[in-house]
């Protein structure tokens, strides 16, 4: 007969012991010594989902702040924009690893996993909100909403790292569903703004074709319509265009071009059309059928120029530079030919100008 002890059931299946977790009368002794819990096969989930509550919406509203404050830092030079904007990140890291020591302290099996999660959700769930703002499916920056966004997605990868066996997967499906819920919002987005730009076109294209003369249009290589605004009678259609990297360099130039109607007799053309009343009225200059008027010297530089497209139909070119918010220019103004590219405006009616019109789309 054995006289060995009965075994330890711990002993034999450690895995067990460690799966049933320590009690609260032990955790705190743990800690009272200054000693980590034992590592445990599920990861805490109660003031898991505090340090959640609150670490979302700080990352949701900090990281993007921080990173534009840093970027704004590098480009003009601030270095109070720059040292926010670092100072917003290193809270952000800090607080990152802050989780992690929690979690490992609470003796999860991987500690990085559930800040993963979080993290990732957030970064996403911001993507995924400045891409609704950029697409305009979002009017207004409203703070309320991507924090509960990146609330859903954080709570929604949790609940898999809370729920799931541990191993890879566990992380790997948890990071795939929050992907997956962006994508599906992503898809949702693309699709309304379709919508919106289809509804937009067709009323654009309507109000095109109720126009009586016909409108000028650029067609020249490297200039491609952005936007089509139908005005007055007298000038009743602009056409803005962008020009590849190819014709300029910088980016945010524009050429304008206007479609200015004459009144049967007499010009009577805006106010704002320079050279309309003689060529050397502003400084302008005639080169053949064009007209030109040349401030690219001017404190906000520009230049125009005016030809006739049509009988009685003028086309009239405006080439600025972007300007900053306190009106001073940001760039330059290029070398445009401008004879060169009035010479390529025509007037367009019809499917022609409707084309133009989808070409904005």
């Amino acid at each position: 007969m054995s006289t060995d002890p009965d075994p330890d059931p711990a002993a034999e299946n450690p895995r067990d012991h460690l799966a049933v977790g320590p009690n609260p009368q032990e955790r705190a002794g743990w800690a009272a010594a200054g000693e980590e819990a034992p590592v445990r096969e599920t990861a805490p989930s109660g003031t898991g989902a505090v340090w959640i509550l609150v670490l979302a919406p700080l990352w949701s509203l900090l990281i993007p702040v921080a990173v534009v404050l840093g970027l704004l830092g590098l480009t003009h030079e601030d270095g109070v924009s720059a040292l926010v904007g670092l100072v917003g990140i290193s809270v952000t890291v800090g607080s990152l690893y802050g989780f992690r020591a929690w979690m490992r302290r609470q003796g999860a099996a991987r500690s990085w996993e559930l800040p993963l999660v979080v993290l990732t959700a957030v970064v996403v769930g911001v993507l995924v909100g400045l891409l609704r703002l950029e697409w305009g499916v979002a009017e207004q920056i409203n703070p309320v909403a991507p924090v509960f966004w990146c609330l859903v997605l954080a709570y929604s990868g949790a609940a898999v790292v809370w729920t799931m066996r541990p191993g890879v997967m566990r992380v790997v499906v948890a990071v795939g569903v929050v992907l997956a819920l962006c994508a599906v919002v992503t898809g949702v987005a693309w699709w309304q703004k379709r919508v919106e730009d289809v509804r937009d076109n067709q009323e654009l294209g309507r109000a095109v074709a109720a126009v009586e003369s016909p409108i000028a249009a650029l067609e020249a290589p490297g200039w491609e319509p952005v936007a089509v605004h139908v005005r007055d009678e007298q000038a009743p259609v602009k056409i803005i265009y962008e020009p590849s990297r190819e014709v300029v360099w910088e980016r945010g130039f524009q050429l304008e071009v206007s479609t200015v109607v004459e009144e049967a007799g007499e010009s009577g053309l805006p106010y704002w059309v320079k050279c309309s009343e003689g060529d050397e009225q502003y400084g302008c200059e005639r080169h053949g059928s064009v007209t030109v008027f040349d401030g690219s010297d001017a404190p906000i530089p520009s230049m125009n120029a005016l030809v006739e497209v049509e009988d009685g139909v003028l086309a009239y070119l405006t080439a600025r530079v972007p300007q900053s918010k306190d009106g001073a220019p940001e760039m330059e103004m290029p070398d445009l030919d401008m004879v060169e590219l009035a010479d390529q405006v025509r007037g367009l009616e019809g499917e022609d100008a409707q084309e133009v019109v989808r070409e904005v789309l």
